[in-house]
């Protein structure tokens, strides 16, 4: 029982410290809690990014989405690897929706190893997501 209460706690430990890295934009923070081989599985936000580079990158592209400095932890519940986290966060502009989040992780020898993201409202994460992406074509382009 001991091993599993232990396992529980450092897979919860794991998820407060990524979500703690998140909020304050903490990048090696971050990556000292992912394994190298991270998948991120998002459809809202543009599908599956397999590796912790590309992983970042999607999050990368998402900085002036959110204002991350909103992230909150509403609750996380382990079982063993498995933890379930449901979180929200504020949209950058002026409307400053708050999107709602639940989370699906994966935790192996005290990494991430997967996350599954579920939006509470899908169409707004994607139109926040195709909003960046037009941003981030139009500076490109420039």
């Amino acid at each position: 029982m001991t091993t599993t209460q232990s396992t529980n706690e450092q897979s919860r430990d794991v998820l407060r410290t990524i979500y703690e890295a998140v909020a304050t934009m903490d990048v090696p923070r971050f990556i000292d809690c992912c394994s190298e081989d991270l998948v991120l599985h998002s459809p809202a936000v543009g599908g599956t990014f397999e590796g912790r580079d590309a992983v970042l990158g999607c999050i990368g592209q998402l900085v002036s989405a959110y204002d991350w400095s909103t992230l909150k932890v509403q609750s996380l519940a382990a079982d063993g690897e498995r933890v379930a986290a449901q979180v929200s966060v504020e949209a950058s502009g002026p409307d400053r929706t708050v999107v709602e989040i639940a989370e699906w992780w994966t935790v192996r020898d005290g990494k991430a190893t997967e996350c599954r993201p579920y939006y509470h409202d899908p169409a707004v994460a994607v139109s926040i997501f195709d909003g960046v992406l037009k941003e981030n074509a139009a500076e490109a382009s420039a």
